[in-house]
């Protein structure tokens, strides 16, 4: 998914911080077991905020049923908000719980 692919919605409003909390499940690449991503995502918008409908497709599209261990799913998660909606602050946080092949796992991605 491209920049000019999705909306970008103007801060009219003056939002100061939107908390997101998308899902996703991946195969990590080095357990090889299942896990589910429970992001959560502190955006503090610039002059735009997202399309909510669109963070979802991205993360449909691009994380889940993927091969990725959490730091990586973390990561594309951060470069395609920070990418596309040019944010003045941004944190993605990954948490995973109930893996079967380790403990549960917090791994951020901020600037």
């Amino acid at each position: 998914m491209k920049k000019t692919d999705v909306k970008r919605l103007g801060n009219n409003e003056g939002v100061t911080l939107i908390v997101m909390h998308p899902t996703a499940c991946v195969k990590c690449q080095l357990g090889q077991d299942w896990y589910k991503c429970e992001f959560e995502v502190d955006f503090i918008p610039n002059g735009y905020y997202p399309d909510y409908m669109e963070v979802e497709r991205f993360v449909e599209e691009e994380i889940d049923g993927k091969e990725l261990n959490i730091e990586q799913a973390a990561k594309v998660l951060y470069d395609f908000l920070k990418e596309t909606y040019e944010p003045s602050s941004l944190s993605v946080k990954n948490h995973i719980k109930g893996c079967k092949t380790h403990f549960d796992v917090d791994v951020y991605v901020e600037e």
